[in-house]
């Protein structure tokens, strides 16, 4: 299993099973959440925090790119992400 941890108490994990997702974990109360998905059999995981992204490789041999703030719940009505 890859995980990685932010600052903010959360975590990353990828599934390689069930079409390869990205999961955030909230590390308080242990809460996820799938903030991607169809990533394929995934392998690798890494986070650049300095530039906000999140890279998942696959076995397939493809990397994704995936910014951090895209990967944010906007929660309520008429919230927006800066």
């Amino acid at each position: 299993m890859r995980i990685e941890l932010i600052g903010d108490g959360k975590a990353y994990t990828v599934d390689h099973q069930n079409g390869g997702r990205l999961h955030e974990i909230t590390l308080a109360d242990g809460s996820q959440r799938v903030v991607a998905g169809g990533l394929a059999t995934c392998e690798g995981l890494a986070l650049d925090t300095a530039d906000g992204q999140i890279y998942v490789s696959n076995r397939e041999g493809q990397l994704w790119q995936i910014a951090q703030r895209a990967a944010q719940p906007l929660g309520g009505v008429g919230k927006v992400v800066a």
